[in-house]
């Protein structure tokens, strides 16, 4: 299978780890992967799917004009050997929304991993999230298929977006043990933030960088 991974962010975030992730294990597994991400801090580590025989492409219109980004997308990838396209952030879904009109035999999937209301909350910034609301409505109703990464932003998008039960998905993020293996402790994490000695701590990694 021919499948197109779009997102439109390269920070360091856990959107892009996941995108990395799931696109070297379908390679692995045999398909043809090829990758279009935006310039930014994470593009080295987009790089690193290189070397599991995954074409990648550095787009700086996906941080600009979605129509723009489509149409350079289309111009880079072979769209007519494409069978699916998984785009992740709403603005790679809207980008999408726009080649699936163009190549209607594409199967297209998104990945959302939070809560829209995170990064524009309605009760604090409402002239910031009924455009955004808007924008991402648009690029997730039109596509095939929705992947929530939990129950609850499962639940939550079904009613926020209209969805039909049939259409969205629950499937957990996958984790790469191998990138975790053997690591160690650098700092002693009591004197680093002034915790008294003897107390139990619990922490957790929201990801690695390998």
């Amino acid at each position: 299978m021919n499948i197109l991974q779009i997102i439109s962010n390269s920070q360091l975030g856990g959107a892009e780890k996941h995108t990395k992730l799931i696109s070297i294990a379908l390679a692995k597994l045999g398909h043809s992967i090829q990758l279009v991400f935006p310039p930014g801090p994470y593009t080295p580590y987009f790089r690193q799917c290189e070397k599991f025989g995954i074409k990648t492409y550095e787009v700086k219109n996906l941080k600009g004009s979605p129509w723009k980004a489509a149409r350079e997308i289309c111009n880079l990838v072979n769209m007519d050997s494409v069978n699916v396209i998984h785009s992740h952030q709403h603005r790679a879904d809207f980008i999408t929304r726009l080649i699936k009109r163009r190549y209607p035999h594409v199967v297209t999937i998104t990945t959302i991993h939070d809560q829209l209301g995170k990064d524009y909350p309605l009760w604090k910034t409402p002239w910031k999230f009924f455009p955004y609301y808007v924008f991402s409505f648009l690029g997730v109703h039109d596509l095939d298929y929705v992947i929530a990464t939990s129950e609850p932003v499962k639940n939550y998008i079904k009613k926020l977006y209209f969805l039909h039960t049939d259409k969205v998905v629950h499937i957990p993020n996958a984790i790469d043990t191998t990138e975790i293996d053997n690591l160690s402790m650098k700092i002693n994490i009591h004197e680093q933030f002034n915790i008294p000695k003897g107390s139990i701590v619990i922490s957790y990694a929201v990801f690695c960088l390998k």
